[in-house]
């Protein structure tokens, strides 16, 4: 098989085994997807990622997916009928002089969101630059990274080259665990209330008050998009800090523990891309709530999956519904 770099037999167990030179969640991705392919209806295969080094977020990503990882510094987790190696701690002994380029950090990822808002669309390169307000050079290298990484693919060529997006679902998936909310400047604490959805109605007029725009996110877009369960946590966007009177007329007392609403100043703007009202209350995108779910608590992790699946399905031939 072309997806799979070697084959080899202990017993009655097959082991397949996908190489790849990054260990970046986008890389590994993809090896999962053509390792899970390969043994799709066989119990007897045994995928194995190698990789020069694996870190956390691979290991991560491979246990998720029921896949075996070692890699070429002398660490491993491998799980076979009879079989259990684990081996951890060794340094990496393959690191390369200079920072390797982030895919999704806060410039590259407006690329993400670019292709996963529009998927079957084409852009030039200029094009990509008026919808994401990046300039020439960052979106040259940072549409060189996404073709290295097959996340996209140029049809044709010169200026009037297109460029679309290869797999949805790798690129959503990758970026995703790539996607560190924490990142953000979040600001904790606590405001009588008696439920989360009079919490955010109550958040959300003294915002607009105040003249601070906002969004929420996480569970509490969530339950916007698509009324899923009852939540306590409200987290909501505000392009500044809102002033001590504001907050004072919320009720907040900042505090970290027994915290039912986090003030989010996002560390790039874009996350208010495709912010929309409903029941008048502003909120984030489909896309930017299933990233931001990511680290939040509660039933977080049952709204993501409802959210991708009625939102985000990458088997969809329309993509993602852009009227959110």
């Amino acid at each position: 098989d072309p997806g799979i770099d070697l084959l080899m037999k202990a017993g009655r167990v097959h082991f397949a085994f996908k190489c790849t030179h990054r260990a970046s969640s986008t890389a590994l991705l993809g090896a999962i997807r053509q390792l899970q392919a390969y043994r799709a209806g066989s119990e007897h295969v045994v995928g194995v990622v190698v990789v020069p080094f694996m870190g956390e977020v691979g290991k991560q990503l491979c246990r998720e997916a029921g896949v075996s990882w070692l890699d070429l510094s002398g660490n491993a987790g491998i799980t076979a009928p009879g079989l259990r190696v684990k081996m951890e701690g060794r340094p990496n002994i393959h690191t390369h002089p200079g920072r390797p380029q982030n895919l999704f950090s806060p410039v590259s990822s407006r690329l993400a969101r670019l292709f996963l808002t529009h998927p079957q669309r084409g852009f030039t390169q200029a094009e990509i630059g008026a919808e994401t307000d990046l300039h020439r050079g960052s979106v040259s290298r940072a549409v060189g990274a996404y073709e290295q990484a097959g996340l996209v693919a140029r049809e044709g060529s010169g200026r009037g080259s297109r460029l679309r997006l290869v797999d949805y679902g790798l690129l959503l998936e990758a970026w995703r665990a790539s996607y560190d909310f924490n990142a953000h400047s979040r600001m904790p604490g606590v405001v009588p209330a008696r439920s989360g959805a009079e919490l955010l109605r109550t958040i959300s007029l003294r915002l607009e008050a105040a003249e601070i725009p906002y969004a929420a996110t996480g569970l509490a877009a969530a339950w916007l998009l698509q009324p899923f369960a009852i939540f306590r946590l409200v987290s909501v966007y505000v392009a500044q800090r809102p002033p001590a009177d504001a907050l004072e007329q919320m009720g907040f007392h900042e505090s970290e523990r027994g915290a039912n609403l986090w003030l989010i100043e996002p560390n790039d703007e874009s996350v208010f891309a495709d912010a929309k009202q409903t029941d008048g209350i502003w909120h984030v995108s489909a896309l930017q709530a299933y990233l931001d779910l990511k680290d939040h608590p509660e039933r977080a992790d049952e709204a993501a999956a409802e959210l991708k699946r009625r939102w985000l399905n990458p088997e969809a031939t329309s993509g993602p519904r852009e009227a959110l």
